[in-house]
């Protein structure tokens, strides 16, 4: 049960300005005093997830891909998967791990080994989009004015400069997501999706609406959608497929966070944006996708994750890490006024595994339009009716609200 309904993110003036993200960000950054690993309880014994046990029991020859976190002194681990049958795929050095394809069976005899701290499936990850939610009859949206973004542009924060990443399904070069001047705001793309079309470029049309909220300036429409912060540049780290409903693996989100660890300097990034979550529940303790966002974390990026769309009692990975900024979806009911507002029915909340209760804030997350990244696949083909013409389109769910506290984030930056 709810006991209290979170608020409506509101940004501010300069006094007053991102007022409820601010003291959200404050209270996330004294938690940053604490370190990930005073929040962590001793290792359990058993090394793996309880369903690659049961599997490994009942379907010993099946071959599985999973992610094996390794302990701090672990060595050899390739040639002792080699000799039970199995391949390392991947490295993810920013947790300490490899992704591994190999018989179940050997599973049971990996989860003994004291130099292995965790045995994780390399689960399917999907976006927090939630279109069947959309009424078709609601044309246009007003959350710049619900959240006052407006009245912090006057204010001069735009989110000039700072660099936001993407983690998603790609973000497609767009006129709203160039300046003024003609120079492009996404100034650096990455893939690490498998599956159909590897490029950096967005057929699905997911990421691209998520960065259009982040940071696009309106000028397709003149003026009329525009994003919160609108003058920040984007980072596209694709790590989900066009094909299969936008899913990718947890690997590919892990190798798409190292990545931006890496490259954090490069391109200012502050802030990461992932609305995704994982399609397996395990702790944040042993969760891949949660240890790595944790990373980041402690490098000094915001982390800012959807809370998913399942409703009550069923907050996934990331967004049951203490760590992360989780969002979920208020229905502002077309009006910029926010008295009206009310918690979305598909935004997922409750108290994670570990005790945490999620999500930590709401923001608008029912009708937005956004850009569009291919009329002819993905999201817009399966949903015409959600199409507003050849640039914006519409959509709701948790996807669209984490943007919206991602931009506001950056706006701090700035």
């Amino acid at each position: 049960m709810i006991t209290s309904v979170p608020q409506t993110l509101s940004l501010q003036s300069a006094t007053k300005s991102l007022r409820l993200v601010g003291i959200m960000l404050l209270a996330v950054l004294l938690v940053g005093s604490i370190s990930a690993g005073q929040l962590r309880p001793a290792q359990a014994a058993a090394r793996a997830d309880q369903g690659l046990l049961t599997l490994a029991a009942q379907q010993p020859t099946r071959t599985v891909s999973v992610i094996i976190r390794l302990a701090e002194q672990a060595g050899g681990i390739e040639q002792q998967i080699r000799t039970l049958g199995g391949r390392v795929t991947s490295d993810l050095s920013i947790i300490r791990s490899v992704v591994a394809e190999l018989p179940a069976g050997a599973i049971l005899t990996l989860a003994q080994d004291s130099t292995i701290f965790w045995i994780s499936p390399d689960s399917t990850v999907t976006n927090s989009a939630c279109l069947e939610c959309i009424s078709a009859s609601n044309l246009t949206n007003t959350y710049i004015q619900a959240i006052q973004a407006d009245k912090a542009w006057a204010q001069g924060y735009q989110g000039q400069g700072v660099g936001v990443a993407v983690v998603d399904s790609g973000v497609n070069f767009q006129t709203d997501l160039y300046t003024i001047m003609g120079r492009n705001r996404v100034v650096s793309s990455v893939a690490y999706n498998r599956g159909y079309n590897t490029t950096t470029f967005d057929a699905y049309s997911h990421g691209s609406h998520v960065a259009g909220i982040i940071g696009g300036n309106g000028r397709a429409s003149n003026g009329k959608y525009i994003g919160v912060a609108p003058q920040v540049n984007i980072i596209n780290v694709k790590v989900s497929d066009d094909l299969n409903n936008g899913a990718g693996t947890a690997s590919s989100v892990v190798k798409g966070l190292q990545w931006i660890l890496n490259n954090k300097a490069a391109y200012n990034i502050r802030v990461v944006n992932i609305s995704i979550n994982s399609d397996t529940s395990e702790s944040y303790h042993v969760n891949p996708i949660d240890a790595a966002a944790e990373i980041l974390w402690n490098n000094g990026i915001v982390v800012v994750t959807s809370s998913g769309n399942r409703g009550e009692s069923a907050v996934y990975p990331p967004a049951n890490d203490p760590f992360v900024i989780t969002v979920g979806a208020s229905d502002d009911k077309g009006t910029a006024a926010i008295g009206d507002d009310s918690v979305a029915t598909f935004s997922a909340y409750g108290t994670t595994a570990d005790g945490f209760s999620k999500p930590d804030l709401v923001a608008p997350g029912k009708n937005i339009v956004s850009l569009m990244g291919n009329m002819g696949m993905g999201l817009p083909a399966a949903h015409p009716r959600n199409v507003v013409d050849l640039t914006y389109f519409r959509m709701s769910g948790t996807s669209v609200s984490a943007p919206m506290v991602a931009a506001a984030a950056a706006a701090l930056h700035d």
